[in-house]
């Protein structure tokens, strides 16, 4: 879809239900990426000193390890979050969830608490991949950045303009390779499985391909690409100049303890 047609659609729904229509599932969106992404950031870190990162000799391979790894936690957080939001995102929307919780009791209540997790496997798939590619290539990246451009002396500045570039291409490499399973599982979760049986995998990717061609693995590929660079962008270089300002700030008695900690791990 080009960004024309975007703009009609956004416009569009700005007409039938105003500006606030821009914003159906914001809950569902913000209170399931908070979670997630603390958990995730989390054990991403834990697992990459685990492994002895700066030693390894595998030190460009490990980073698509420990977020693959990390993906596996908090999509057991997410996945209920993004099955609600998905639904309260629909056009004609059947199912009036007034928000996050409420939209998870009502699918608890009607259909069963595995219909939370619906396309469960083929999401975890999709985390895990996803994780793994925009963790994996924003460390590439920064290592090569760092050692092919010259940076002023100020470190907070430095890891910015670093984090912006390598998290960028990142984002838009991990969304473009990742693109096809967001179309299955958008297929999955927008199914009443108190009226429906439950698609198999199998049956999702002969009905895309069939109806639609290969072309159909490819729907909402250019958002995805911008959405998941810009947010790469946002999310990578909040955390790693927030990450440095606390490292600079830290003082002897925190050093000592946390040389200490890491030590004895």
């Amino acid at each position: 879809m080009c960004i024309r047609d975007r703009s009609k659609m956004g416009m569009q729904i700005v007409r039938d239900e105003g500006p606030k229509g821009l914003y159906r599932g914001l809950t569902c969106t913000v209170g399931g990426s908070l979670l997630s992404y603390t958990s995730y950031f989390l054990m991403y870190e834990n697992l990459k000193k685990s492994f002895d990162v700066k030693n390894s000799k595998y030190k460009d391979f490990i980073p698509f390890i420990t977020a693959f790894a990390s993906s596996l936690i908090s999509d057991c957080i997410y996945i209920p979050c993004d099955v609600v939001r998905t639904r309260m995102q629909l056009e004609n929307n059947p199912y009036q969830y007034k928000h996050l919780v409420h939209g998870i009791r009502n699918i608890i209540s009607k259909e069963g608490f595995r219909s939370c997790y619906l396309g469960g496997p083929t999401f975890f798939a999709l985390d895990m991949l996803h994780g793994s590619f925009t963790f994996g290539f924003y460390e590439l990246f920064s290592d090569r950045i760092k050692k092919n451009f010259r940076f002023s002396e100020n470190e907070i500045e430095n890891t910015l303009k670093v984090s912006l570039m390598s998290s960028s291409l990142a984002g838009a490499i991990a969304g473009f390779l990742t693109n096809p399973l967001d179309v299955m599982i958008t297929r999955f979760q927008m199914v009443d499985t108190s009226q429906q049986k439950r698609l198999k995998l199998r049956q999702v990717v002969h009905d895309i391909y069939v109806n639609e061609g290969l072309k159909g693995f490819t729907k909402g590929l250019s958002g995805r690409v911008l959405y998941y660079s810009i947010s790469s962008m946002i999310l990578f270089s909040c955390y790693a100049v927030s990450y440095t300002h606390l490292r600079a700030h830290e003082t002897p008695e925190h050093l000592v303890c946390r040389l200490l900690l890491e030590k004895k791990k």
